[in-house]
């Protein structure tokens, strides 16, 4: 599997995939039309609250709203995120080194269309923003799966009440739910219906919808990234084919430079190079606002010298 990994992690950079508009002359209109041609939007020199009524509007106009409001409500209430001005949130907090792989945000539960980044600070001597544009047509995707719960009815038919008692405790909704061949167990979990099994398993990832492109589209969701050991590897790969990665004298292994580590559960064997079409790469200064379709556009970031300096990024989805 490294040898695949490392025969094919070359990803074009493409600046011409960035659209920039100055705060000033920054419409929503614009902002859409570049969304549609599944473009990156780079809005410069935006104040905070601008930043807020952009991606307020442009979620608007999407038909979004509701769900910024309701992803904005959820980082204070779960605790792990704090809210910062009205849209936006704190990211996740890491270890000295760690860097953040490649994803979109979210499950397909959560199906988040959009996603944006705003910068307060950004004075480390690395940091980098590494935006990839995910191939919908890459042979990847036969091999790539989701987390996720299976039940395997053992002949059964389920009563409505066993069924919705599935679906709110454990994720399961029928038929989707049901465990297929394709499926990868990873362990089984106690089954609160009698005479069914459940499992914590590895899936096909399905397709979701795009509302920015109006299409199906394929998904490199974070519990499709964040469960696969390979996609760390060919995250490092790429760090260091393009010498972005920072290390401490002597080095670290790649558990501890790896923000996912904990998560990882097996190996796809895939290649960065078949996942993604292209690649940018932007060192986010104050004032910087990046809009996105978080479906098609997945978001990481590179690590940094401790000490270095300060970075305050900053979060939205729709």
């Amino acid at each position: 599997m490294d040898s695949i990994m490392t025969s094919n992690c070359s990803i074009p950079e493409d600046s011409t995939r960035l659209h920039i508009i100055p705060s000033a002359s920054a419409e929503t209109a614009s902002i859409l039309d570049a969304l549609r041609d599944d473009s990156v939007v780079l809005v410069q020199g935006a104040t905070a609250d601008a930043a807020d009524g952009l991606i307020a509007a442009v979620a608007e106009s999407l038909g979004l709203r509701s769900q910024l409001d309701i992803q904005t409500t959820f980082a204070s209430v779960e605790g792990h995120r704090s809210n910062v001005g009205k849209h936006f949130m704190s990211v996740n907090k890491r270890a000295d080194y760690q860097f953040i792989p490649a994803h979109s945000e979210g499950t397909r539960l959560m199906n988040m269309q959009l996603a944006s980044l705003y910068c307060y600070e950004n004075t480390t001597d690395g940091g980098e923003t590494i935006l990839l544009q995910t191939n919908s047509e890459s042979t990847a995707w036969e091999r790539l799966r989701v987390r996720s719960r299976r039940i395997d009815l053992c002949g059964r038919t389920l009563s409505a009440a066993e069924a919705a008692a599935a679906k709110m405790m454990h994720q399961i909704n029928l038929p989707e739910s049901v465990l297929s061949p394709d499926d990868l167990i990873l362990e089984e979990q106690p089954s609160p219906i009698p005479g069914t099994k459940l499992y914590d398993a590895l899936s096909k990832v399905p397709p979701t919808y795009s509302r920015i492109l109006e299409r199906d589209v394929m998904v490199y969701w974070d519990d499709v990234a964040s469960t696969d050991f390979d996609s760390a590897k060919g995250f490092l790969q790429l760090l260091e084919s393009n010498g972005l990665l920072k290390l401490p004298p002597g080095g670290l292994p790649l558990q501890d430079l790896d923000s996912e580590h904990p998560r990882r559960a097996w190996h796809s064997g895939i290649s960065y190079g078949t996942l993604f079409h292209r690649k940018v790469t932007y060192k986010l200064i104050p004032g910087d606002l990046i809009i996105m379709n978080n479906l098609t556009w997945t978001h990481s970031a590179v690590n940094w010298t401790p000490g270095s300096g300060n970075r305050k990024v900053v979060a939205a989805f729709a």
